[in-house]
């Protein structure tokens, strides 16, 4: 029968069940789950505001934890389907579990003395597991005929958590708002809140608000996009503008800029169109001029945020990085003035007591989990960029999946020089959904030829 397995009933009789069906509920699954994986943490927020465990308590963390639980749960739903053989780990999950592995002994290792105080740590880093589930998930059920609802799902997503962080910022809701306060220089105006979004954090809503934005702008710059992704594209492409503006993330414009900056003067994507790219460049610089001269707002945005940048022409990193130079360098000599064993294997749970905020994913690692977890933690993403562009050989102009990957991990590499996005577990999973369906879509690309003659040439190196 066409489009039809068989299974085994209970009494051992074969049973015929629609494969195309079983395939298309899961398809759909993957597509809501895209829709409200980013807005789960808006809704426990008012419903529960803390959850009380022996030695934890969370504050406003229970819409992360109803994510992970959910996540889990899709985790095991699927490993009952797919068996433990299917659990085959690439050279992405292989260095990230080595460096779950280093940043757990780090932890171990800095509670020597006291382990009472271990117990949060721990899970913070056993809570990086769930990326690993995530991956998992849509790796196993990622199918190329089905990428363009994905994708429209993750921009409708986007579209609805943009717009929940705006409206929580221009209502000024409780828990959407970040406590950080801005003062301009500029236009005189005083007292700005920021907007921010899940758990009221600016640094993690802009930049997960820049991520979508990238995105959104790669698909609707695409030749071959039809009008209902365009559409839903620069939809979310407008409401995430916006909202990363109230956020006032200089991080997130950092990285919008680089990656604006790759896909307009390399040959990122053969299937963007420069025509296009050109007029969508043009309409965004007269919309900024005109929301400029007759809003404060924008203003003040422009002349404290973004104008600034422009002083690393000038060498003032400092001011552009909005001081966050001066906390790397105490960190370095955090690092620096440790002990061998600290060097090698990290602070731990300490670099909290020992140093103040450090902003800077690749020195917080260095500093938390030593020389060992920075290793692991390089590692992890030179496999993420290999597996992308060198091992995959796959044209991402064939493939709009991988060239999404491919524009959110360059945004992600500088994101992650103005914070620790490790801790921000919608950004991480965002990230990990991406690297899981891209694995699974050049894997499909690989000919039946290719796949055997990988095989026969792995065999003749055992022999």
């Amino acid at each position: 029968m066409d489009g039809y397995k068989t299974a085994t009933e209970g009494d051992g009789a074969p049973r015929a069940f629609n494969a195309d069906k079983t395939d298309s509920s899961i398809q759909r699954s993957l597509c809501f789950f895209l829709i409200l994986f980013p807005c789960l943490p808006y809704v426990s927020i008012y419903t529960v505001n803390e959850f009380s465990f022996p030695f934890i308590s969370l504050n406003g963390d229970a819409g992360v934890l109803l994510i992970e639980l959910i996540i889990i749960a899709l985790f095991f739903a699927n490993l009952t389907r797919y068996g433990f053989h299917s659990l085959k780990p690439t050279p992405v999950i292989s260095w990230f579990m080595l460096f779950i592995c280093l940043a757990l002994l780090s932890v171990f290792m800095a509670g020597a003395i006291n382990y009472e105080h271990i117990v949060v740590p721990l899970l913070k880093s056993l809570r990086m597991l769930v990326y690993v589930a995530i991956y998992f998930v849509f790796y196993w059920n990622y199918k190329n005929e089905y990428s363009r609802s994905l994708i429209f799902s993750l921009f409708a997503g986007g579209c609805i958590f943009g717009f929940i962080g705006l409206v929580g910022y221009l209502f000024q809701l409780p828990g959407l708002v970040a406590d950080q306060v801005i003062w301009s220089s500029t236009t005189g105006l005083s007292g700005l809140s920021r907007a921010g979004g899940f758990l009221g954090d600016a640094s993690a809503f802009g930049a997960l608000a820049s991520l979508y934005i990238v995105s959104a702008m790669l698909i609707a710059l695409r030749k071959d996009s039809d009008n209902a992704l365009i559409r839903i594209a620069l939809l979310c492409l407008l409401i995430n503008s916006s909202a990363l503006c109230c956020s006032w993330s200089r991080a997130g414009f950092v990285a919008l800029f680089v990656a604006f900056l790759v896909m307009g003067l390399t040959r990122f994507d053969k299937k963007i169109d420069k025509r296009r790219m050109l007029i969508v460049t043009i309409v965004i610089l007269l919309l900024v001029m005109l929301l400029y001269f007759t809003t404060d707002i924008v203003a003040s945005i422009v002349n404290d945020r973004i104008l600034p940048l422009l002083n690393v022409f000038d060498g003032n990193i400092q001011r552009v990085s909005s001081g966050r130079t001066l906390m790397w360098s105490q960190g370095l000599d955090v690092f620096e003035n440790g002990t061998i064993l600290q060097q090698v294997f990290g602070h731990g749970y300490k670099i909290d007591t020992e140093t103040s905020l450090i902003d800077n994913n690749y020195l917080y690692v260095l500093i938390s989990t030593g020389i060992c977890g920075f290793i692991a933690f390089l590692g992890f993403w030179i496999s993420v960029a290999k597996g992308l562009w060198i091992k995959s050989g796959l044209d991402s102009s064939t493939c709009p999946m991988v060239s999404i990957a491919r524009i959110c991990f360059i945004s992600f590499l500088v994101l992650m020089v103005f914070a620790d996005q490790m801790t921000m577990p919608l950004n991480m999973c965002l990230m990990f959904i991406l690297l899981g369906c891209t694995e699974k879509a050049v894997q499909s690309a690989v000919s039946p030829r290719q796949r055997m003659r990988k095989m026969v040439q792995k065999a003749e190196k055992r022999d």
